[in-house]
């Protein structure tokens, strides 16, 4: 398989679970506000969210700083 066919691929079935997990959040929310207090339920939301994307940028971050840092080493002249 071609990388444009590749990344297309990647990018189809990307968002093909972006929307099954938005479609099924209105279900877990209209069955939880029976349980849980419509503000502790948005808090424990954007708590889970915050969470979740500071771990992937933390992960992001470190992979290109850790990438940068062999492709400097690699352009260095070998010691003598």
């Amino acid at each position: 398989m071609k990388t444009g066919g590749l990344v297309r691929l990647l990018a189809s079935v990307s968002l093909l679970t972006v929307t099954i997990i938005w479609g099924s959040a209105f279900v877990v929310m209209k069955n939880s506000i029976d349980v849980i207090s419509p503000s502790y339920l948005l808090a424990y939301r954007f708590t889970v969210a915050a969470l979740g994307m500071t771990f992937h940028f933390i992960y992001i971050h470190n992979y290109k700083l850790l990438h940068s840092l062999r492709h400097r080493r690699s352009h260095l002249p070998a010691a003598a």
